[in-house]
């Protein structure tokens, strides 16, 4: 497995088949998407040992029973994406091994030690390998982020054509500013919805583009504050996806 593996995201995803359980889904329920893709297999399987063996050769990375500060480094990288049990092989899926690679700590320990014990033979695969590191880094850009703040306002416009969506959002935004609480619903998928909505006045992240108040609601233009909400989407889904890591 070693000699196949890759950090190129893409290519590990084209060549391992994928496919979907449908005994295992509870379609009673809406699924954001990370939990969704919990629910996508592969055959993809690699174990700690061939990935240990990877960075070792393609990095010059030691990873021998002598180098223990690097193995431990890796053993704890691992274990925030997957369960380890001591004494037992670590084996990550596809999603895991994904995770691992778009870590930040991950990418540092990888350009950080570099060549550090060995220098290695094969200088392509060392400069292919790190470039594929650094795009799995992309969403953590300032331009990934323009990128996606100008797709959910591409979003917004089309949006924006549907009658009466805003009529919706002026209601549900305005609902804890006028109660000044969280608002709840026995309704599992209309509590979704009002998850975003009590999202948007927790997150303390934001300060542009957020509510400060009934007027602010039903003053925003329709197209932005129909951006406002896809964006909250998001923030919901990625607090989520922080469950998985």
């Amino acid at each position: 497995m070693e000699e196949n593996l890759t950090f190129n995201i893409d290519e590990i995803t084209k060549n391992n088949f994928q496919f979907i359980n449908i005994s295992e889904i509870d379609t009673t329920r809406w699924k954001n998407k990370n939990e969704f893709k919990e629910s996508i297999k592969s055959t993809f399987k690699v174990s700690s040992s061939d990935l240990r063996e990877f960075i070792e050769n393609t990095f010059g990375i030691r990873m021998d029973i002598d180098m223990s500060h690097n193995r431990n480094q890796l053993n704890s990288l691992t274990k925030k994406v997957t369960k380890t049990k001591k004494g037992k092989r670590t084996f990550l899926n596809l999603n895991e091994y994904i995770r691992l690679i778009e870590l930040e700590e991950f990418n540092s320990f990888i350009v950080d030690n570099v060549e550090k014990d060995f220098k290695v033979k094969n200088r392509r695969k060392l400069r292919d390998e790190l470039m594929y590191l650094q795009i799995a880094r992309y969403k953590n850009t300032e331009h990934y982020k323009n990128d996606n703040m100008l797709e959910l306002q591409s979003f917004a416009y089309y949006l924006s054509l549907f009658e009466s969506l805003e009529q919706y959002l002026n209601f549900w935004y305005c609902e804890p500013l006028l109660k000044d609480t969280h608002i709840e619903s026995p309704n599992e998928d209309l509590n979704n919805l009002l998850k975003v909505i009590n999202g948007h006045y927790d997150n303390k992240e934001i300060t542009k583009n957020k509510f400060q108040s009934i007027d602010d609601v039903i003053n925003t233009s329709e197209m932005q504050k129909i951006y406002t909400f896809l964006r909250d989407i998001q923030t919901v889904d990625n607090k989520k996806a922080d469950h998985y890591k």
